[in-house]
C-alpha cells in the first residue's frame, strides 16, 4: 500500500517553465506545503491517492504524527467556463446516481477543491499530462506535477487524482476505467465510502451499507454532520491530521469546495433531497431523460425495463426479435451526461435530445467503441444500421463521420474531410469502393485507404487529394507511442506500442508481468507473441525466427511479406534485434545492443520500415530504416508479425 503523496504542484507552472496563461476558468488557492516521511493511516483503506501532501513510506500501519512545515499557496485552476462545469456537475450527479449514491455534491466539492473540475490536461494545462483518453478527445488526462519533471509520467491522474506512483503503475493498480470521467466517479466513490466506515469522526457507519446510508442521508444544513464530513476528508482524504497547522486552512478550503459544489449548480434543487435515516431516497432528483412516453415500457422476459424515445426505436427495428436481443440495462445517463443509453445483448441504443434514439451493434459497435464511442471523433449515432446501395456492406451514420462494414473487409471509420471528399467520389459506389483502413498519420497530414484507392488530407493546405493507382505505395500506423520506463522494458514498451494500434493498450507494468520480464529483459520473441494473441481476438500473431545470419533470399522474402500484410491489416509487427556496433540504428550507442522495437509502416518504393524505438537513443524514437538493415538485425532472433 502506497503512502498519500502530493499529486499537485506547490507553483502552478504550465509545461515549458512559463506561468499559465490568463482566460477563462475558475481558480482557488489551496494552502500546502512540504512534510517529513510519515506512513498511510489505515491498512485497510484504498490507496486513492489525492491531494496528498506526503512521502511514500513501506510500512503502511504506521502513523507518524509530524506536522508539516510552513504551507505554502497553491493554485488550481481550471479552463471550465459556467456551461462546461454545469456539465461536468451533471455527469458526476448522474455517475453516482447509476450506483446509488445522492448528495453527489459531497464528491464534486472534492473535485472542486483538487482540480476545480477538470478532468483533462486541456482544461488544466498548468498541470502535466497523464496518459489519453476518450473522454478528452483522445489526448491526455490532467496529471499532478509535484512528484518531479513532467516526462517522469508521475503524480496522480484526472479528476480525483488517483496516484500509485508512475501513470503506468497507477493504471496498473486502478485499470484504465479511471481514464474516463465515469471511471473516476465510481472509484471515488468506493473510496469515500470507505474513509467514512473506518473515519473516526463519523457514527452509525462501520460497514460499507452503513457508510453509504451516512453518505446518502447527509444533511447539509445539519452543522454536526458538515463538520465530521470535513474532518474526515482532512484526515483520510488529504492527509493532514488535527493539530497540525494545515488543519484550518484546510478545513477552510474543502468547506468551500462543499458549499460551491452545492450552490453553484442550483443548491439541492438540482442535486436533488437527501435519504432519510434508512439511507432510502424519498423522492429522485428529475432525470436527464427524453419526455415521459405513455408506453409502460417493454420488456423481454424478465429483462430490465426499455422505455421512452428508446423504446420507440427498439419496436421500430423488431424489439426482442431484433438483432439487438433482448434489454440487459435499464436506461442510463451517457458519460458525457448529455445522453441517455440502453444496453442490449448484442448492441446498445443512444439518445440524446438533439439526434433522437439510434441503435449501433456488431462490428460496428465495436469499431465505434475503438475510437471512444459518442465521446470520440465520431459522437452519437445519428442513423441506425442500414443496408449499403447495391451490395453485402452495411453502414451507421454519426454527429461527425461514418462507419462502414463488409464480411470481407471488416469496418472502418471516414470522417471529415476525408469523408467529403469520398462523398464527392460517390461513396463506395465511386471508383475507391469501401474503406480499408481507418484514418491514420502519415507525414503530410491523415490518410483513410479504400479498395481502389486513398485519400490523404494535406495539413499545410487543408486540402484533400485522390490517389486511385490502386493506393499508396507506403503505410503508417497511427500508435500510441511511449518510451520503455526502465532500461530492460524494451519487451513491454514494444508490445504496449503494438497493441495500441488495435485497442486501448495495457500498461507496460502489467505487459511486464505478463511476459515475464525481469531485470535481464524478455527472453524470446515467443513472450511476446503470445501475450499479443492474449489481448486480441483470433490468435492473429506467429512467431517467425531468423537463425541465419545473414539471412537467406526466402527468409528476407518473408520478412517482407509478414510487414507488408501485417501494416495492410493494422497490425505492428515486434521484432527482436541484435544490433552490434557497426550495424546501428540512428543514434544507438557504440556497443552491441540487444532490444525490442515496433515496425509499424513500410515504404514499397523506397524499400524502407518505419520504426517505433522505445529506447530513445539520441532523441531518435520515431523514424524510417532501410528494409536491408532491418534484415540484417533481426538474425538471430526474430519476429512477431500477423499471419492471416
Amino acid at each position: 500500500m502506497h503512502a498519500l503523496k502530493p499529486s499537485l504542484p506547490h507553483h502552478p507552472i504550465a509545461p515549458g517553465g512559463s506561468p499559465p496563461g490568463g482566460g477563462g476558468g475558475r481558480t482557488r488557492t489551496l494552502r500546502r506545503g512540504p512534510v517529513r516521511r510519515r506512513g498511510w493511516l489505515a491498512p485497510t483503506l484504498v490507496a486513492l491517492l489525492v491531494g496528498g501532501c506526503a512521502d511514500g513510506v513501506d510500512d503502511a500501519d504506521t502513523v507518524e504524527a509530524l506536522e508539516p512545515f510552513e504551507d505554502e499557496a497553491i493554485v488550481v485552476k481550471s479552463s471550465l467556463d459556467a456551461h462546461q462545469r454545469l456539465g461536468r456537475f451533471s455527469v458526476i450527479r448522474a455517475a453516482a446516481s447509476s450506483r446509488g449514491m445522492t448528495n453527489a455534491y459531497l464528491l464534486a466539492g472534492i473535485a472542486i477543491t483538487e482540480t476545480e473540475l477538470a478532468q483533462c490536461w486541456s482544461e488544466a494545462q498548468w498541470a502535466c499530462q497523464g496518459p489519453n483518453s476518450p473522454d478528452c478527445g483522445g489526448g491526455p488526462v490532467i496529471a499532478g506535477a509535484s512528484d518531479g519533471p513532467c516526462h517522469h509520467r508521475e503524480g496522480g491522474l484526472g479528476l480525483f487524482q488517483f496516484d500509485a506512483g508512475t501513470h503506468a503503475q497507477t493504471l496498473n493498480r486502478y485499470g484504465n476505467g479511471i481514464l474516463t470521467v465515469d471511471g473516476q466517479i465510481g472509484a471515488a466513490i468506493d473510496y469515500v465510502v470507505n474513509m467514512v466506515k473506518i473515519s473516526a469522526y463519523t457514527t452509525n457507519a462501520e460497514t460499507d451499507a452503513k457508510a453509504r446510508a451516512w453518505l446518502n442521508a447527509f444533511d447539509v444544513n445539519d452543522p454536526v454532520l458538515r463538520d465530521q464530513w470535513i474532518k474526515t476528508v482532512l484526515r483520510y482524504y488529504n492527509g493532514c491530521q488535527p493539530g497540525w497547522r494545515c488543519w484550518a486552512p484546510r478545513y477552510e478550503t474543502y468547506s468551500n469546495g462543499m458549499w460551491t459544489a452545492l450552490d453553484e449548480p442550483g443548491g439541492l434543487a438540482f442535486w436533488g433531497p437527501p435519504a432519510g435515516p434508512d439511507g432510502v431516497v424519498p423522492e429522485a432528483p428529475p432525470p436527464a431523460a427524453p419526455p415521459p412516453q405513455p408506453s409502460a415500457g417493454t420488456r423481454c422476459g424478465d429483462s430490465p425495463l426499455v422505455v421512452g424515445a428508446i423504446e420507440e426505436r427498439y419496436l421500430r427495428i423488431g424489439g426482442c426479435d431484433s438483432p439487438l436481443g433482448a434489454p440487459v440495462s435499464e436506461e442510463l445517463a451517457a458519460p458525457d451526461g448529455v445522453g441517455r443509453v440502453s444496453r442490449f445483448d448484442n448492441g446498445v441504443i443512444y439518445w440524446t435530445p438533439e439526434t433522437g434514439a439510434f441503435e449501433v451493434y456488431g462490428q460496428i459497435l465495436e469499431k465505434w467503441r475503438e475510437h471512444g464511442a459518442e465521446t470520440g471523433i465520431l459522437g452519437y449515432p445519428i442513423k441506425g444500421e442500414t443496408a449499403a446501395p447495391g451490395g453485402d456492406g452495411r453502414y451507421s451514420v454519426f454527429e461527425r463521420g461514418s462507419i462502414y462494414w463488409t464480411p470481407t473487409l471488416g469496418a472502418h471509420e471516414v470522417h471529415g474531410m476525408i469523408r467529403d471528399k469520398w462523398k464527392e467520389m460517390g461513396w463506395e459506389a465511386g471508383d475507391l469502393g469501401y474503406p480499408i483502413s481507418d484514418e491514420y498519420a502519415v507525414p503530410e497530414g491523415r490518410r483513410s485507404d479504400f479498395e481502389g484507392g486513398s485519400i490523404t488530407w494535406h495539413r499545410a493546405s487543408a486540402t484533400c487529394t485522390v490517389d486511385l493507382a490502386n493506393g499508396p505505395g507506403w503505410k503508417v500506423l497511427d500508435i500510441d507511442f511511449q518510451i520503455q520506463q526502465t532500461g530492460y522494458w524494451c519487451g513491454p514498451a514494444a508490445t504496449h506500442n503494438a497493441l495500441s494500434a488495435r485497442r486501448a493498450a495495457p500498461s507496460q507494468q502489467q505487459l511486464a508481468n505478463e511476459l515475464p520480464t525481469t531485470r535481464n529483459g524478455t527472453d524470446w520473441i515467443g513472450q511476446i507473441t503470445g501475450v499479443l494473441n492474449h489481448h486480441l481476438d483470433g490468435n492473429p500473431y506467429l512467431t517467425t525466427e531468423m537463425p541465419n545470419d545473414p539471412p537467406t533470399p526466402a527468409q528476407r522474402d518473408r520478412l517482407w511479406m509478414d510487414i507488408v500484410t501485417s501494416i495492410d491489416n493494422n497490425y505492428p509487427v515486434v521484432a527482436n534485434i541484435v544490433a552490434p556496433a557497426h550495424n546501428h540504428p540512428p543514434g544507438y550507442p557504440n556497443y552491441t545492443i540487444y532490444h525490442y522495437f515496433t515496425v509499424i509502416g513500410y515504404n514499397a518504393d523506397t524499400a524502407e520500415v518505419f520504426i517505433a524505438d522505445s529506447a530513445n537513443f539520441g532523441g531518435n524514437t520515431l523514424y524510417w530504416l532501410s528494409f536491408d538493415q532491418l534484415a540484417t538485425l533481426i538474425p538471430p532472433k526474430g519476429y512477431s508479425a500477423f499471419r492471416p
